[in-house]
């Protein structure tokens, strides 16, 4: 396996950097021409600003219907038939939207009734598994059903994933038939967990020892191992794994040279190499 690592510094207000990397996450079978749109629309849907119903700073590409959202946008997830957006806006592309909303390459539409409670209710994760789309952020109810801060979709109705986890989620990642999700926490679901937990359809589990620290930022998976960066430190055989570790399914191992920050976005890329690492 080849690791790169890459911190992105570029300043950009208001867009959670996490988008960009999620946005070149591709369905095979999905149209680039979408998917370069809808990077484009993320990035200008992300300043949230309006005039005579066209976006403000003029990037908006109103071939994804006008007049853009009404706030940020800070996730994205692809299926082989929609483009899965979720973010802090109650409107998109001229429709009412709770918080997250998809694209068919038409047509903007609401995922139900959206998400909505808490405080300053967003959708800050997205990932995809089959036909289910699981969002997470700051909610407590998804579609009228109560959500700790993490729900799924079906394509027909919401339903919660236990009792939740009881603070902001900020990542999720799906490997096999399991959702992980990380951020700031000690349990999901009432199970003990630090800052990391996976949800294998029925119920919530630690991952190991988890990630003792401050946060999980970001998460991706491959088909046998989960990559994790944030601010974070565990200890595993006298091995220090600070700010990017992996997981493969029995223990935590430190990847590559100590990073100096902690990372926002993680994605896995095999167009050259078996494995690339980007964060």
């Amino acid at each position: 396996m080849v690791a790169i690592f890459s911190l992105l510094t570029t300043p950009l207000p208001l867009v959670d950097r996490s988008v960009i990397f999620l946005a070149m996450k591709i369905h095979p079978n999905t149209a680039g021409s979408m998917i370069s749109l809808l990077i484009i629309a993320l990035l200008a849907g992300a300043h949230g600003q309006t005039t005579n119903g066209v976006d403000a700073d003029g990037y908006w590409d109103t071939s994804i219907g006008v007049p853009g959202s009404d706030g940020p946008i800070r996730a994205m997830v692809v299926t082989p038939s929609t483009v899965v957006v979720g973010g802090s806006f109650g409107r998109i592309g001229g429709i009412n939207a709770n918080f997250i909303a998809q694209w068919d390459g038409h047509n903007w539409s609401g995922l139900g009734s959206g998400v909505t409670g808490g405080f300053g209710p967003q959708v800050l994760a997205l990932a995809a598994q089959g036909g289910n789309i699981y969002a997470a952020g700051v909610f407590s109810l998804a579609g009228g059903v109560p959500a700790g801060n993490i729900a799924k979709w079906d394509g027909d109705k919401w339903s919660a994933l236990g009792t939740g986890i009881p603070t902001v989620v900020k990542a999720l990642a799906v490997s096999g038939t399991d959702l992980y999700a990380g951020a700031e926490f000690s349990s999901a679901g009432g199970v003990a967990a630090a800052n990391i937990a996976r949800w294998d359809g029925t119920n919530w589990h630690a991952v190991g020892s988890g990630l003792p620290g401050y946060t999980v930022n970001c998460l991706a998976a491959s088909r046998d191992a989960l990559y994790v960066g944030g601010y974070f430190t565990n200890w595993m055989d006298g091995v220090e794994i600070k700010y990017l570790a992996k997981w493969d399914g029995l223990q935590w191992s430190p990847l590559g040279s100590r990073l100096y920050a902690d990372p926002y976005s993680v994605l896995l890329h095999s167009a050259v190499q078996e494995h690339e690492i980007l964060i």
